[in-house]
């Protein structure tokens, strides 16, 4: 197991994975698969010239393309069993932070508008 985040406000992916580079080629493929759907209108347009091509049996690589795929350094496991428990700790760990840094936000909000 792997997480694969995707940031919309940078357009990037992060990709965690315990077992090193084990799911990579995966994560970077599904990366590619759902890229197209989660762009906004403006980028769709940059895009369509993509487009074309892969009706014409050509795919186009996202990940390579746009140098959006981030591979994060994260504890490793040592054995081949324990990903589920290091995805679970990754997430937690990513759903904290987010959680602070809206806390954050929201002081700061708060505290100008005193």
């Amino acid at each position: 197991w792997a997480l694969l985040i995707y940031q919309r406000h940078n357009n990037t992916f992060y990709y965690l994975d315990s077992a090193g580079t084990y799911n990579l080629t995966y994560a970077q493929a599904f990366a590619n698969k759902i890229y197209p759907y989660m762009i906004d209108n403006k980028e769709k347009v940059a895009t369509e010239s993509n487009d074309e091509k892969q009706n014409q049996g050509q795919t186009m690589d996202y990940v390579k393309v746009l140098k959006n795929f981030v591979q994060l350094q994260v504890p490793q496991q040592s054995n081949s069993y324990d990903c589920g428990m290091y995805v679970i700790e990754f997430t937690k760990f990513v759903a904290t932070y987010y959680l602070e840094q809206l806390k954050v936000a929201k002081q700061k909000s708060s505290s100008s508008s005193s």
